[in-house]
């Protein structure tokens, strides 16, 4: 059976009182959203509250989901709005961030390592640096687009459901992602070539 089978029969039990199935829906896709949420608002914690939250208003918006998107894009077009809001939030009131690129940005930009040396190490942790800040420039948009995109694998039908744009926005959100990010990356090219 399909993972989407899965998450409709899920949802089909969940609807029906079976809090077991609930457990087993937040399991099965909470990696995935935990890594979306984060890709968006740049904290571990706050990635784990916009999940939370998301799976909490899930739970209560069951009788809504109609069954026209996947579970999974339902699921993405929640969490993504939840973190875009908890994103406005945290813009408004002031933060200090102690250390604004932790262990975390594994998750976020993946170079594979194929380098032993420890000044090869330290080389490949700066680009993952770099990268992580040319994303965080893009525009909220762009930023969620791109990552939808290139670093979850969704299709640009899924993206538009979930943003809730036209297919023709979300291209030319992820064109002008990748445009961006080449301009300010473009160093790194020529620095490797």
């Amino acid at each position: 059976m399909s993972k989407e089978m899965d998450d409709n029969k899920l949802l089909e039990f969940t609807r029906k009182g079976d809090r077991k199935a609930f457990r087993m829906l937040v399991e099965d896709n909470s990696k995935r959203l935990y890594s979306l949420a984060w890709r968006i608002l740049g904290d571990k914690q706050a990635a784990e509250d916009a999940v939370q939250e998301s799976f909490i208003k899930a739970y209560k918006q069951l009788e809504y989901f109609d069954g026209r998107s996947k579970v999974s894009t339902w699921l993405y077009r929640i969490t993504t709005n939840t973190a875009i809001d908890m994103k406005r939030k945290l813009i408004r009131q002031p933060t200090v961030s102690i250390n604004s690129s932790s262990h975390d940005d594994k998750d976020f930009i993946e170079i594979t390592d194929n380098y032993s040396s420890p000044e090869q190490k330290q080389h490949q942790e700066s680009l993952k640096r770099e990268m992580a800040q040319a994303i965080q420039h893009l525009t909220e948009q762009e930023r969620i687009a791109f990552t939808l995109k290139h670093h979850e694998g969704r299709t640009i039908d899924e993206i538009s459901n979930i943003l809730q744009l036209s297919k023709s926005s979300v291209k030319q959100s992820i064109f002008r992602s990748v445009k961006k990010l080449r301009e300010s990356l473009g160093h790194l090219v020529l620095e490797q070539g």
